[in-house]
């Protein structure tokens, strides 16, 4: 789901050549580009280091396709985080997400970016469920 709603979301600018940034709970998608497991599955023909076929090869392609237009930063940001935690809860997660990615967000920016987050995730939800019903 992340993976494709990062596809999704590309193909919807109007505009090339914008810096675009990308905060996903997904540790898989960020760690692809951080970690540069995507240059290896590349290099070893969509083969993972634990010599499984990557899955999900046509979006990855797709992605990498639409990446040529941007210069694209990605970020991770904790999942299924509980607005309504304590602050000091929030402010632990605060802290985490700013040293892990080498930001300097503000507290504020961060609450935004985690209610983003939350958002995203509750609208993919109740498309599943709408996709379940249908079925």
């Amino acid at each position: 789901m992340e993976l494709y709603a990062i596809v999704a979301s590309l193909k919807v600018l109007k505009k090339k050549d914008l810096e675009v940034e990308i905060y996903s709970d997904s540790s898989y998608v960020v760690n692809a580009f951080r970690n540069n497991w995507i240059e290896s599955w590349i290099k070893n023909n969509w083969i993972t280091s634990g010599k499984t076929s990557v899955l999900n090869q046509d979006l990855w392609k797709e992605l990498l396709s639409l990446l040529e237009d941007y210069d694209v930063k990605f970020y991770k940001i904790k999942g299924h985080l509980n607005p309504n935690s304590s602050d000091a809860v929030l402010k632990k997660e605060y802290n985490k997400f700013n040293t892990s990615n080498g930001l300097k967000f503000s507290y504020e920016e961060f609450l935004k970016v985690m209610n983003m987050n939350i958002l995203a995730d509750s609208l993919a939800n109740k498309g599943i469920d709408q996709l379940r019903k249908d079925c």
